[in-house]
C-alpha cells in the first residue's frame, strides 16, 4: 500500500465518522424540536381546559352574589374564576381576550346593580332586595352576564381545534 491509498482510506474513515456525528446531531436536534412542539401543544391544551373549567365554574359566583346577606359580603367577593380565565386568555389565547374581558366587565356591572339596589334589609338576600328595588336593571344585568358567558363558551368550542390539539 502506498501513502496515497493510506491517506485516502484515512480521509474516507474520518469523513464517515464526521458525517455520522453530523447526522446524529441533526436527528437529535430534529427530535428535540418535535418534543418541544409536543410539550407546547400539551401545555396549551391543559391551559385551554383550565380556562373552559374556570368559565364554567364562574357561574356559581352569580348565585353567591345573589345570595349575599350583607353589602360587605357582596363587595368582598370578586369573580375570581372569570378573572383567572381572562389572565389565561391574555397569556395563551389571544382570540379569547376581548370576550373574557367583556365577561369580567359584565360581572362587575352585575355586582354594581346589586350594590346600587341594596336596601339594607337584614332578612333578605341581595338578589331579593335588587329584585324588589329594580327588577328591570337586575334582569338586564343577569342577561348580559349570561350572554357574555355564552359567547365565551361558543368561542371555546369554535377555537378548540386550534388551541386544544395535542
Amino acid at each position: 500500500m502506498d501513502i496515497d491509498s493510506k491517506i485516502l482510506i484515512a480521509a474516507i474513515s474520518a469523513g464517515s465518522a464526521i458525517a455520522g456525528a453530523a447526522i446524529t446531531q441533526i436527528v437529535s436536534i430534529f427530535l428535540s424540536h418535535l418534543d418541544r412542539k409536543h410539550k407546547k401543544k400539551n401545555l396549551l391544551r391543559e391551559k385551554y381546559e383550565e380556562l373552559a373549567l374556570l368559565v364554567h365554574e364562574s357561574n356559581s359566583w352569580i348565585n353567591e352574589q345573589m345570595g349575599a346577606r350583607s353589602l360587605d359580603d357582596l363587595k368582598s367577593e370578586f369573580p375570581e374564576n372569570a378573572r383567572k380565565a381572562t389572565v389565561l386568555a391574555h397569556i395563551y389565547f389571544p382570540k379569547l381576550r376581548q370576550t373574557c374581558e367583556k365577561y369580567v366587565n359584565a360581572c362587575a356591572q352585575f355586582q354594581i346593580v346589586l350594590v346600587n339596589n341594596h336596601q339594607f334589609h337584614p332578612d333578605y338576600d341581595c338578589g331579593t332586595q335588587a329584585t324588589n328595588a329594580n327588577l328591570e336593571a337586575l334582569a338586564a344585568a343577569v342577561e348580559y352576564v349570561r350572554s357574555c358567558r355564552q359567547e365565551i363558551e361558543d368561542k371555546i368550542i369554535k377555537y378548540s381545534r386550534s388551541y386544544a390539539k395535542a
